[in-house]
């Protein structure tokens, strides 16, 4: 073939849908029903720091630089096929690591969910699979399930979808 006749083609324009951010009603409403609970956390830590859900599911300890209070979001949790790994850290959409200053409530979120996972991995006993060590514990995931394992973005969806309606 002299010409690729793919290239008379008018692509149909790709219209993109406009995002709306929660109104301040909206943000109360929810607050006023999500527990304090890891996905209550979670969310919350979502709704106030602008994070992606990947990215807030794959937030480790080390991300969390409570001295400077800053957040330092350099990887996120993605699902791949089982045969390619299943769940792993892959760097953010544009390769860029992003430092996020949230609000003082969000630290100190963060810094009350410390205790609640380290009572979870103590009732999970030898079933723990987070982190064996203190040193482990450091660049383990923040939110995890009652056993250590990562959280997944449908269950937290589905979490959402609970206290939204």
């Amino acid at each position: 073939m002299r010409r690729n006749p793919a290239e008379a083609v008018t692509l149909p324009r790709v219209e993109r849908k406009e995002i709306k951010p929660l109104t301040d009603e909206q943000v109360r409403a929810l607050l006023a029903v999500i527990g304090d609970d890891g996905y209550g956390t979670l969310l919350k830590v979502v709704v106030f720091t602008g994070l992606r859900l990947a990215e807030a599911i794959g937030l480790t300890w080390d991300c969390i630089d409570f001295e400077k209070r800053r957040l330092i979001v350099n990887k996120q949790l993605q699902k791949r096929p089982i045969a390619d790994g299943g769940f792993t850290f892959t760097p953010l959409t544009n390769d860029k690591t992003l430092v996020i200053a949230p609000a003082p409530f969000v630290l100190d979120l963060l810094k009350c969910w410390q205790q609640p996972q380290a009572e979870e991995r103590l009732r999970a006993g030898w079933e723990w699979k987070g982190w064996k060590s203190e040193k482990e514990r450091q660049t383990a995931l923040v939110f995890t399930t009652a056993f250590g394992v990562h959280l997944h973005p449908q269950t937290v969806y589905n979490h959402f979808k609970e206290f939204a309606v």
